[in-house]
């Protein structure tokens, strides 16, 4: 192989890389808003395991705009909300249970798409 092809090999490997980078950086995803909480319409309520679910179904509803995960702490199941229409942000609550066990509500945005 002559050094020509090797190097048009290689600078097509690379332009592949760059034009893969930036489609995916363009696809939806989640971004997780610190120290913030989150209101608008809550569409769909549910119950799931860990927070990736939650992310991935906010991603595939295209009306859902954010979530709310909340969990007691030290747990990983929880509820998620999933929201859409106009969102309005403010300081995050402080939330027990009514045996005193923290709640914790982690909001995320749903970015890019």
């Amino acid at each position: 192989m002559s050094t020509k092809a090797i190097f048009h090999a290689c600078l097509g490997l690379i332009l592949s890389i760059g034009i893969g980078h930036s489609a995916a950086a363009d696809e939806a995803h989640m971004e997780v808003l610190d120290t913030k909480d989150v209101s608008g319409e809550v569409f769909m309520r549910l119950g799931l395991p860990n927070q990736n679910y939650c992310h991935q179904q906010c991603l595939k509803e295209e009306r859902c705009k954010a979530v709310r995960w909340g969990f007691i702490e030290g747990t990983t199941a929880g509820q998620c909300q999933l929201l859409t229409g106009d969102l309005t942000f403010g300081e995050p609550k402080s939330l027990k249970t009514y045996d005193g066990q923290r709640i914790v509500v982690i909001v995320s945005l749903k970015e890019g798409g």
